[in-house]
């Protein structure tokens, strides 16, 4: 799990991640592996990657980290040659050209199946969507048809940058589409703030609810009978107002370490929701910072480091 937000401001453009890396041990149960992993990169002098999703893809046999596979990329290419399009469009193909995605699929299908039949599921028919890169099954629970799809963990990355004195901010999903988020020469896009990851308790925060509120019985009728540019108005009503387009730089570096630190406290002290119990700390660790401005690009404001001690632990630094 993680989580990693980016606030685009007039001044410059903040991404922040924690460093918490969790995993499926060999009995299906989640552990925390690390508290000090590397979730955010510079590409190039004027651009910043983000990551979520799956640590770790397995090519030759050999699992590597999907930094390793940014650093690869960025030394293949003239990087600082690169838009922040062309950056999204780039790393996200060379990504999906290492996953394996039939392998993936084939494996996801037949643990669907074993999960469905231990739930005491019987019929069960599972089938591999490659188009879609998804799973979809039916068969028979409790003497009744169901049936629904299961969707290989995609990798999210966030591509954020400047072009010039244009800033740009794009999500790009492996496998999935590349979404525009951030583009400063559209009002309606310029400033704002953006997440990926376990961002429910910030969704809470911000947007005034939580994103499973569509598995409520009332919610779901209203849905049925407003559309749905009616009932995101009216959801959206909840959000708080905050004025992106006038926040500082400063502000806007406070406000993403605030919003980590809060997601990892409630996770700490949580165990999911009552209507989707059980859940995993999987936001944690330091809070790493990147500011990217037009005149001087990127630069870290907050990186941990590990230097030799007594005890060999990872530090937060203040870095120029």
């Amino acid at each position: 799990m993680t989580l990693a937000i980016n606030i685009a401001t007039p001044e410059g453009i903040v991404v922040a991640t924690d460093s918490r890396q969790s995993y499926r041990n060999a009995k299906n149960v989640y552990r925390i592996g690390s508290d000090s992993a590397e979730k955010l990169f510079r590409f190039n002098s004027r651009t910043a990657i983000a990551i979520a999703g799956p640590a770790f893809l397995a090519t030759d046999g050999l699992p590597k980290s999907l930094g390793k596979y940014v650093d690869e990329y960025r030394r293949s290419v003239n990087a600082d040659a690169l838009t922040v399009r062309e950056t999204a469009d780039g790393l996200s193909s060379y990504i999906a050209s290492k996953l394996n995605l039939s392998k993936q699929l084939q494996a996801l299908a037949t643990s669907v199946r074993q999960d469905l039949e231990a739930k005491g599921w019987t019929q069960v028919d599972v089938a591999l969507d490659r188009t879609r890169s998804v799973v979809t099954f039916r068969g028979r629970q409790n003497g009744r048809s169901s049936n629904g799809t299961v969707a290989i963990e995609p990798i999210v990355l966030m591509i954020a940058g400047f072009d010039g004195d244009h800033h740009f901010v794009f999500n790009a999903h492996v496998p999935g589409d590349i979404q525009l988020l951030r583009d400063s020469a559209d009002p309606s896009l310029a400033y704002g703030a953006n997440w990926i990851g376990q961002s429910d308790v910030i969704r809470r925060i911000i947007l005034g609810f939580d994103p499973r509120i569509a598995s409520i019985p009332f919610v779901r009728e209203a849905s049925a009978k407003l559309s749905e540019k009616e009932l995101n108005q009216q959801l959206g009503s909840l959000e708080y107002i905050i004025n992106w387009g006038t926040m500082t730089l400063h502000d806007a570096v406070e406000f993403s370490a605030l919003a980590i630190h809060t997601t990892a406290a409630v996770k700490r002290f949580s165990d999911g929701i009552a209507c989707d119990p059980g859940d995993i700390a999987g936001v944690g660790g330091p809070v790493d910072v990147a500011v990217i401005t037009p005149d001087e690009g990127f630069k870290w404001i907050r990186r941990k480091v590990v230097v030799p001690s007594e005890e060999v632990a990872p530090i937060q630094i203040n870095a120029a």
